[in-house]
């Protein structure tokens, strides 16, 4: 975590950190990995509301803006907790380390314009942007690039921005940085063009301490500054600048400044706990208080005279965080309640119509949502202490507990407050669920031990045998407090090295253990993670690395030839790179395919004309030499000189003549990172964009950015768009099993890349109804979208918009103007909160199609229908045939139990519509079982069931048998097959083409399938993803490498047999047992059914429910006896 170590007030200045001066500010930038988190879990710096406050936005140090739906359920269900669904993250320009990192955010008081900042992404960190809540779209950067170009100091802010706020027209925006400099932006006439007005200069350095600015009215604005060691608020005239002290000389940190809604009241808070209600008028203190706790980081006001109030116990970031609220025109507490235990307490907001409270726990990760106010407008007594508030977390957890498996096959690992150990398996490429604990190996220590002192987390001491033989002394910004630690041995086992995990610059650095009375030397510097390294540790070989952070990844990097130092160029360990003089020329003589110059593009031979970077005895001092100036000796000298630690600019001429010029730390990448998920889905990927994913969610958990320009929406896209080139697993085991990536791409074009691929990738926009728009309940909404296809290609895509998983249907009308096809739909709302998606997919299988997508949330009343129709679509195969030419069965193995399955579940259905327990209403049911099943059988089944339909039928297609994988394409295998080659699996299975007719009408659809008996991850995946592509709920037996169990004494497949059990009523309260209200839902089924799976093959079988966003469904199903 970015504030582990330092106290909050000094954790701000590591923004200080320069940018190389030389950095262009537009032009092409390479793609740029994120993780998809749904949400933070840590350093949340604000909270705010939406003007209609449906919605709840958060920034932070994950570089995403994430916005939540709030209370859609408040008119069905007044009596239940707030539900909270994401609604999607916001993103601008990012790069790699802290740029990108969001400290504040402000919106505009109509409409959906949101103002963002804080560390941006290019040479200048102190970039405004504004942008659309909606979409993300960008409107307008402050200053814009031109500007920027034309004059850097004057344009805008040159270091962070830390505070932003809106005046009361939203024509003004007022920003602050870290150095103190407050700038008024006035709207010229429109939204892309500001003037800029500077109310006050930079001070000159960074001060650490908060800058925080608020406007009072249209032409006032109220600005914490400093007076030497002291703090004041002032008020300032936006036109006249003049300045009038409005508060006492503070000697601590202001920590909170808010206006009250009408715009009459306006308070300050400092980090004694001191609070003061002013007057705006004249600002005369008409009331002070203390709060309970001393550290004030942030106060809200509401309607009614509320104030909402953060604090914390000290300013280290650690210990007790309290909300406090108070009613300021009655000069009373209302309530207060603890929110967290060990961690800060940072933001508070309250909703513009004074329903709702929400608060970020940083102990729990979660995000808290109180309700303020009763049915009928009344604040309730104790809405704090006395009420339950709703929680919602992103998707993702922190990963611990490294240790190296002693089999060597793999890294074992947690997730936080999770005993369950994972194993990032290397021969495989996959991350495994561990049935029992894995034995672990550790590097010998020798008598070798790195502290990490107490109280000064820079200073490591490396003792040997209990004595200090030396120290290490991090730089606390580029470097910062080391978090983690661990030895690194040589190929005989013998440490030679420690490894050093940090927060503020979030890197790995290796130093060289002390020898013969020297002092230890920095070997290397590992860059990619984005806070704070927690955990370490080294394979027993010391080739390979694996570190885990707070950013929820696991990363594992190259150690190979750490003491590479030749004499005339002694920094080769940190370039992966030898630079030396031939013919006159400094060239790269020697290339390391794991280390970072490689990753930038330079190889053998190309020719350096140019290295500026900053003088590594001399951070401040940049040192510059141009080939054609200085000669080669003297640019070799300059490489060997300029930090490491820093950026660099390099310029360079291939042996083809091509030019290169890029901006470089001298910091390796990871050869692969993992991410994990809650849900056991989970990624692995490399720099180069090669990844494996589990087979339902996994490519979902990640995505590319690709940045535009400063003042341009970036293109977003999921790391699963790109699985019909990228997803490789091959290129992961080979990497993984030689922990090197040389000659793992071997047989890969090696002119494959994220962004070529990217422009093959049609671009959707759902462009109507706005942002905040109902759906017309018993009437129909226009939904539009707009696509842009690549030139040529819309003929191979196919266009389909869904609503909560339910079909569309066919669009009631197609435009096309120039490459841009506009379709629309007529929709009524399906839920209080409706999940619209509208997607293009090639036609090339699930496999092996690139597709893109864009969703929305809309609210809606949507009539009732209870009980629904429910119709059953059910396909069992397990008479496989012998092969007639060799005796010997097919690759499908006969099974035993698939049509006990089937009849088992409809036989349930039946039983509990005769016994008056089903929420449903059963029609139509089909069984198809061994011959019975064939292309003809299964077409005329799914006619009869679709037919004459509404949104409000539920078809169920329950799949048993064997399923497997041709050209991309799943096919479900039929007994009629009978060799199992691939000419007689297309001519006799039946392909997904035939089965996903069933989604096209506009009712729901849930897939049950239990076809994975085989074990085979490519038929797993091409089942899961070729069913998750109709955007209906899919709930399968199994997934990745294991098979599907079958177990006698259960008379059914283990799937099965708990389907049925869960439909008895087991399932009813198995997610909460507060629930148990006797029905089972379709969540609480899913649920059930996924433990007590792998509770009955001891974790070996677990079934997969995706999308995510489905299977939390509240559809009912049966009532429980």
């Amino acid at each position: 975590m970015f504030l582990r170590s330092l106290p909050f007030a000094v954790a701000i200045a590591v923004f200080t950190i320069h940018l190389c001066p030389v950095r262009s500010a537009e032009g092409q930038d390479r793609p740029r990995f994120f993780v998809d988190r749904q949400g933070p879990r840590q350093n949340v710096e604000q909270l705010i509301f939406s003007n209609d406050s449906q919605r709840l936005i958060a920034c932070g140090f994950d570089k995403s803006v994430h916005v939540w739906d709030v209370g859609a359920n408040a008119k069905s269900s007044p009596e239940a907790t707030d539900k909270i669904a994401f609604v999607k993250s916001l993103r601008w320009e990012i790069a790699r380390g802290i740029r990108g990192v969001i400290r504040c955010l402000a919106v505009a008081p109509k409409g959906d314009e949101l103002a963002i900042a804080g560390y941006s992404a290019r040479a200048q960190p102190g970039d405004i942007i504004l942008m659309r809540e909606g979409d993300g779209s960008v409107i307008a950067s402050l200053p814009t690039p031109a500007a920027r170009a034309q004059n850097v100091a004057l344009a805008g802010h040159t270091r962070p921005v830390l505070s932003l706020d809106f005046s009361p027209s939203g024509n003004r925006l007022i920003s602050s940085d870290l150095a103190g400099e407050v700038i008024v932006w006035t709207s010229a006439g429109n939204r892309q063009n500001w003037t800029r007005r500077q109310l006050f200069a930079e001070e000159g350095g960074d001060d650490a301490r908060q800058q925080i600015v608020r406007f009072l009215s249209e032409d006032e604005v109220l600005v914490v500054r400093p007076r030497g060691d002291q703090r004041i608020v002032q008020r300032v005239d936006v036109q006249t600048k003049a300045q009038n002290t409005v508060s006492d000389s503070q000697s601590t940190q202001v920590g909170a400044l808010a206006v009250s809604n009408d715009r009459t009241r306006w308070m300050h808070a400092d980090w004694n706990g001191n609070v003061r209600i002013r007057r705006a008028v004249d600002d005369r203190v008409e009331f002070q208080f203390r709060t309970r706790l001393p550290i004030v980081l942030d106060a809200a006001w509401g309607p009614h005279d509320l104030l909402a109030i953060v604090s914390s116990e000290n300013s280290q970031g650690k210990g007790a965080g309290m909300l406090e609220l108070w009613d300021a025109g009655r000069q009373q507490a209302l309530d207060q309640v603890t929110i967290s235990n060990v961690s800060r307490v940072r933001a508070v907001a309250i909703s513009p119509d004074g329903q709702r409270l929400a608060t970020h726990s940083e102990d729990s990760g979660e995000t808290l949502v109180f309700r303020l106010r009763d049915d009928d407008g009344n604040l309730l007594a104790k809405p704090l202490s006395g009420g339950t508030p709703a929680r919602v977390s992103g998707r993702h957890r922190e990963l611990e507990k490294l240790s190296i498996a002693a089999d060597g096959s793999g890294v074992t690992f947690n997730r936080v407050n999770d005993p369950q150990r994972l194993l990032l398996e290397f021969e495989t490429g996959t991350v495994q669920t561990l049935a029992k604990p894995m034995a672990s190996i550790e590097v010998g220590s020798h008598g070798w031990q790195p502290i990490i002192d107490a109280t000064d987390g820079c200073l490591v001491l490396l003792k040997l045998n209990n004595v200090v033989a030396g120290t290490i002394r991090l730089h606390p910004t580029d470097q910062g407090p080391a978090q983690s630690a661990c030895l690194v041995p040589d190929a005989q086992g013998n440490p030679i090295a420690v490894a050093l995990g940090t927060s503020n610059s979030n890197g790995v650095f290796v130093y060289s253990l002390p020898r013969d009375g020297g002092s230890p030397r920095l070997l290397r510097y590992l860059r990619d993670h984005a806070d704070s390294v927690v955990d370490l540790v080294a394979t027993t070989s010391g080739d390979l690395l694996v570190s885990a952070s707070d950013d929820q990844t696991l990363k594992l990097w190259s150690l190979r030839r750490l003491d590479w130092s030749p004499a005339e160029f002694p920094n080769a360990s940190h370039w992966g790179a030898v630079f030396g003089i031939q013919a006159g020329k400094v060239r790269v003589a020697e290339l390391h395919p794991d280390g970072v110059a490689a990753a930038r593009g330079l190889e053998v031979g190309d020719v350096i004309d140019r290295i500026q970077g900053y003088d590594a005895n001399d951070s401040q001092r940049i040192i510059d030499a141009v080939f054609s100036r200085v000669g080669a000796e003297q640019t070799l000298a300059t490489l060997n000189a300029v930090s490491v630690l820093k950026q660099n600019l390099i310029q360079a001429t291939s042996v083809r003549g091509v030019k290169k010029a890029f901006v470089i730390v001298p910091a390796w990448e990871p050869l692969v990172s993992v991410v994990v998920d809650y849900r056991d889905e989970w990624a692995i990927w490399t720099p180069r964009g090669f990844f494996n994913a589990s087979a339902a969610d996994g490519g979902d958990l990640f995505g590319w950015q690709i940045n535009q320009g400063q003042d341009k929406t970036p293109r977003i896209l999921k790391g699963s768009s790109f699985q019909k080139e990228f997803e490789r697993p091959t290129v992961l085991q080979r990497i993984l099993q030689n922990a090197s990536i040389q000659g793992a791409l071997a047989g890969i074009d090696a002119q494959s890349s994220i962004g070529l691929t990217a422009s093959q990738i049609p671009k959707v926009r759902i462009v109507a109804p706005a942002v905040g728009s109902e759906l017309k309940a018993g009437g129909k909404t226009q939904i539009v979208a707009e696509i842009d296809f690549p030139k040529g290609a819309s003929d191979g895509f196919d266009v389909r918009g869904e609503i909560s998983g339910q079909s569309m249907g066919a669009p009631v009308r197609v435009s096309r103007a120039g490459a841009t096809h506009t379709y629309t739909w007529l929709v009524s709302p399906r839920e209080d909160l409706n999940r619209i998606r509208v997607f293009a997919s090639e036609r090339n299988g699930a496999l092996r199609s690139l597709f893109a997508e864009d969703i929305r949330q809309y609210r809606g009343q949507p009539a009732k229908s209870d009980p629904y129709r429910l119709h059953v679509l059910a396909l069992a195969s397990e008479a496989y045939a012998l092969s007639s030419t060799d005796g010997n069965r097919s690759g499908f193995a006969k099974l035993e139990f698939p049509i006990d399955d089937v009849s088992g579940f409809v036989k349930s259905l039946q039983e509990k519509q005769r016994q008056k327990l089903g929420r449903f209403t059963l029609g139509d049911v089909i069984q198809l079982e061994d011959d019975e099943i064939t292309r003809q059988s299964v077409r005329e089944a799914i006619d009869r069931l679709i037919q004459n339909r509404t949104q409000d039928d539920v078809v169920l297609v329950y799949l048993a048998g064997h399923g497997t994988t041709e050209d991309g394409r799943f096919y479900y295998v039929t007994t009629q097959v009978k060799t199992g080659d691939s000419q007689d699996i297309r001519s006799r299975g039946l392909p997904w083409d035939e089965l996903e007719r069933i989604s096209r009408f506009q009712g729901r659809v849930i897939w049950l399938i239990d076809t994975c008996h085989s074990g085979s991850v490519v038929d797993a995946k091409s089942s899961v993803r070729s069913a998750k592509s109709t955007g209906n709920l899919v709930f399968a037996a199994a997934t990745g490498g294991a098979a599907a169990f079958e177990y006698p004494a259960l008379k059914h497949g283990v799937f099965s047999y708990c389907v049925l059990q869960g439909l008895d009523g087991k399932a009813d309260g198995a997610l909460d047992a507060s629930r148990s209200d006797g029905e089972v839902f379709v969540d609480e089924l899913i649920g059930y059914v996924k433990q007590t799976v792998m509770e009955i093959t001891g974790a070996q079988q677990r079934p997969v429910a995706t999308p995510a966003e489905l299977q939390d469904l509240i559809l009912p199903l049966v009532r429980v006896e």
